[in-house]
């Protein structure tokens, strides 16, 4: 277990709450140099952080030791390899999370750009949602929704670790789970007036090779994509899923890049520039 997961085991009962704060202001400080303030939103039951006054991460758990600067390294070392943004750029991050990566997106593509942040698990969509509204990030719009290679409705994980949850295409007609609505990206894009995608990010729990079957037109406005394939969920070393999208890429005319780490996570990700 990761020091981060044993602070989160110990410290996530109500009787310490009041000391999460002071915790967390604490570890900031002396690991990274800066004092955040973190405090606990007893409406929403979610931990609320915040640097220099901006909200910068909303979660039930606290994110242990996160600043801005430390996000901005995490995005700069995980999803944008050899990868630049602009201002006015557009992104489309499906797979959002909790929204710690669109945060970053946001400041890199500046007002007049676009963060089109998508989360299908309406636990972790919500804390997406309240972090666009306390942050006041006007440029990240939140969209609850799963992308697959149809549309319709699918069963999704309902993990205690909301984060890890995953669509079920395989059990659709399940009672188990949630329910999620589920488009295609080329449906999303088409609804929402999208013309071009200067980044496409995908971190979808192993969906992936399934949302790529219902990009055939969005894929022609695609520049730049960084994707996680989740193929260390099944221990398989054959790495479908990566080729699968890969070679999806290539056909459609991009560079893509895979640059092999130790760790089974940081490895599953591929980049993918439009020659």
């Amino acid at each position: 277990m990761s020091v981060r997961a044993r602070l989160n085991k110990i410290f996530n009962k109500p009787i310490l709450f009041t000391f999460i704060p002071l915790v967390n202001k604490v570890i900031t400080l002396v690991k990274r140099k800066t004092a955040t303030s973190t405090i606990w939103n007893a409406q929403y039951k979610r931990f609320e952080l915040r640097e220099n006054g901006q909200w910068i991460q909303v979660d039930v758990l606290p994110y242990w030791g996160c600043t801005k600067q430390y996000l901005r390294d995490a995005v700069n070392r995980i999803n944008l390899v050899g990868i630049e943004l602009g201002k006015s750029d557009t992104v489309v991050d499906i797979g959002s999370g909790t929204g710690t990566e669109a945060v970053i997106f946001s400041e890199l593509v500046g007002e007049s750009g676009k963060v089109y942040a998508i989360e299908a698990h309406p636990e972790t969509y919500c804390s997406l949602e309240l972090l666009v509204q306390k942050g006041e990030h006007r440029n990240i719009l939140p969209f609850h929704l799963a992308i697959g290679n149809t549309e319709g409705t699918v069963r999704m994980d309902d993990l205690a670790d909301h984060e890890k949850n995953a669509v079920s295409f395989d059990g659709v007609s399940s009672n188990s789970g949630l329910s999620v609505q589920m488009v295609t990206l080329d449906q999303f894009v088409a609804k929402n007036n999208i013309t071009q995608i200067d980044f496409l990010k995908v971190n979808i729990e192993g969906s992936e090779s399934l949302m790529i079957e219902g990009m055939k037109e969005s894929i022609g406005i695609v520049r730049n994509a960084a994707i996680s394939c989740h193929d260390f969920l099944n221990h398989d070393s054959s790495k479908p899923i990566m080729k699968k999208v890969k070679l999806f890429f290539e056909k459609n005319g991009f560079n893509v890049n895979h640059y092999p780490k130790e760790h089974p996570v940081m490895n599953s990700w591929i980049y993918m520039t439009r020659v």
